[in-house]
């Protein structure tokens, strides 16, 4: 399948989120990093696995919170819209879901269901069972559902907003759409689906996966910026890393400017999450306590506002590959940075070279 762009009035870029693309990011997305815009009236095809489409559709565009593309019927606009997911008592189904909001990390729970996590960004997952999972954006989770409740009620599925921020306005609306079970005896109108419980939207210890035991008590970070950190210095500087090389990097959240939660992506690779906490990390005591049996496998990742992650990847792609926070506005204030991974020795670990109608910048 080709998808084409052109006839734009600005410049643009197109990128598809996750997807590694072995030894080729120049059609990776991130402008003037790894390809050069498409210009006004210029065109770019790039093909795509017509296999991974067959499950999709076209996305349906919204400024508000939606499921599958409607906000749900707690809104008399859409009401009569509202997505219905049809289930056979006793089956097991498989959700994917998706985060595409552009700045919301969100909660999503299904009424009197339990989810099973068994895979995170495309990657499988040890499984564990939750009543409501949270998703940042462009994060995609693939849950397990059993249709195990009586069949004569219907049950919300609801996502909405969660912020750690008590400055930064957001859209604190429920998205709903409807589960409901396939057979003769269908509930009557009047009695209203069950609504699921979700996490107030300022509740982080629920947005979260913290440690069995209580953290120790950390030095968090301050709350007024150094002299010499409040005017930046301009450049431009990448971090050169040899092929097949280990990498662990340790992304630490502020009480500072941005204060609130950063949803972290890497492009070209996924990363293995062997640590996180709040407060300072420490680099003697931290390392101690990181997982390395089982730790999830992910693109992107939720830094907390004045904690820590510490993520490890195999650097076996060559090319030049973005790292940045997913609020768009934060890629301004410079929350981001560029890899550039040399070329293996083997023909097979080299760059390939760029397709012929690669747009020039």
């Amino acid at each position: 399948m080709d998808s084409s762009i052109a006839k734009l009035r600005f410049t643009g870029v197109a990128s598809l989120h996750g997807a590694k693309q072995p030894r080729f990011p120049w059609s990776d997305g991130p402008e003037f990093i790894t390809q050069c815009p498409i210009r006004p009236g210029g065109k770019f095809s790039q093909k795509v696995i017509k296999k991974a489409l067959r499950t999709g559709g076209d996305p349906n565009v919204s400024d508000a919170y939606t499921i599958n593309g409607q906000p749900g019927d707690l809104y008399p606009c859409s009401k009569s819209g509202t997505f219905k997911l049809n289930v056979d008592s006793g089956k097991t189904y498989l959700l994917r879901m998706v985060n595409a909001a552009m700045n919301d990390i969100l909660f999503f729970s299904i009424a009197k269901h339990n989810l099973t996590v068994v895979g995170v960004d495309g990657s499988y997952t040890k499984p564990f069972a939750t009543n409501y999972v949270t998703i940042p954006p462009g994060n995609t989770l693939d849950v397990l559902l059993t249709a195990n409740q009586p069949p004569k009620r219907h049950y919300y599925m609801a996502a909405r907003a969660y912020s750690s921020s008590s400055i930064v306005p957001f859209d604190n609306t429920t998205t709903t759409a409807i589960l409901q079970y396939n057979g003769p005896n269908y509930p009557p109108s009047s009695l209203p689906p069950f609504m699921p419980y979700l996490p107030y939207y300022n509740d982080t210890p629920s947005a979260l996966v913290f440690p069995v035991f209580p953290p120790l008590v950390f030095n968090f970070t301050g709350d007024s910026l150094p002299l010499a950190l409040q005017t930046p210095k301009k450049g431009t500087q990448v971090k050169f890393l040899e092929f097949s090389s280990t990498v662990e990097i340790v992304l630490q959240g502020t009480n500072l400017v941005a204060a609130i939660d950063h949803p972290m992506h890497l492009h070209g690779f996924s990363f293995y999450v062997v640590g996180l906490g709040f407060g300072n990390f420490d680099k003697n005591k931290d390392p101690l306590k990181y997982n390395l049996v089982d730790p999830p496998f992910l693109n992107t990742i939720m830094v907390p506002k004045s904690g820590w992650v510490a993520i490890r990847f195999k650097a076996n792609n060559p090319g030049v590959w973005f790292m940045h926070c997913h609020f768009e506005r934060h890629l301004t204030w410079g929350m981001d940075k560029v890899f550039i991974v040399r070329n293996g020795k083997r023909p097979n670990e080299t760059l390939l070279p760029p397709p012929p109608d690669l747009p020039a910048c």
